[in-house]
């Protein structure tokens, strides 16, 4: 008997995978810019029936060990953007009970449509392999085709790694509030399922 993910599970794993031939399943084969800087198609996947991840990275870079990346998720089935952002937030909250640095801010826009989320989070912060990671997530409902919608998820992930996490928090303020602005000013890429 096949067991499928539930959606909450898929949507709070993380995926890196370089791959030499991405395919693009959503219809942006890129680049993409953000922050002025250009991100590249690196990685594609459709882990479930109805949820779609494609990564991008800023020439030279590779998935384990990026230090900049810019991610498309696509939920395909009928849902609202709260919903999914809800899944990340109590990921989050769980996480807060053995990541000393995990935190998050959740910004609503106006006209509740969007939902901007920024969090801190880290891994074997004791250990010379450490990675301290910035994100800042974009939910935003979209419309897919036929009457259906889903909701596209815009992603910036920021890391630092070892040696340099201490400079890599020190100097994060400014960071975090140019990549939360151009966020929230982006055109968000058209998304079309092309299989």
């Amino acid at each position: 008997m096949k067991k499928y993910l539930p959606i909450a599970a898929i949507l709070l794993m993380a995926f890196t995978s370089d791959s030499a031939a991405p395919t693009d399943r959503l219809g942006v084969a890129g680049p993409l810019t953000f922050g002025g800087t250009t991100y590249n198609l690196a990685w594609a996947t459709k882990p479930s029936a109805t949820y779609y991840v494609q990564e991008y990275l800023p020439k030279g870079e590779k998935s384990a060990d990026f230090k900049q990346m810019l991610a498309l998720h696509l939920v395909s089935q009928d849902t609202d953007v709260r919903s999914v952002a809800a899944l990340k937030v109590k990921e989050l909250e769980a996480r807060k009970q053995s990541d000393v640095i995990c935190n998050y801010q959740l910004i609503t826009s106006p006209d509740n449509k969007e939902i901007i989320l920024d969090f801190l989070l880290s891994q074997n912060m004791e250990g010379n392999q450490g990675i301290a990671e910035f994100n800042v997530y974009r939910y935003k409902q979209v419309a897919l085709g036929a009457g259906k919608t889903g909701v596209l998820l815009y992603a910036y992930s920021k890391r630092g790694y070892g040696a340099g996490i201490d400079n890599f928090l020190k100097t994060l303020k400014p960071v975090r509030t140019e990549a939360i602005a151009a966020m929230a000013a982006a055109k968000l890429p058209a998304v079309k399922i092309t299989d």
